[in-house]
């Protein structure tokens, strides 16, 4: 059994300028989220070693 639902809004001009607001300060802290976790990935790359060099963990040298 399959149940959907479709609605249709139609807002008056006070509720589009109050929906606008609310939802372009949702989309800057989206954009501010993404942001710090591009941050934080970047950073975690930063501690990797680089140019394919690899730290030596065998127990024989």
């Amino acid at each position: 059994m399959q149940l959907r639902y479709r609605y249709r809004v139609y807002p008056t001009r006070e509720q589009q300028v109050s929906l606008a607001q609310a939802f372009g300060c949702a989309r800057v802290v989206w954009c501010v989220l993404i942001l710090a976790r591009w941050n934080v990935s970047r950073r975690a790359s930063d501690l990797l070693p680089q140019n394919g060099a690899r730290r030596s963990h065998s127990s024989r040298n």
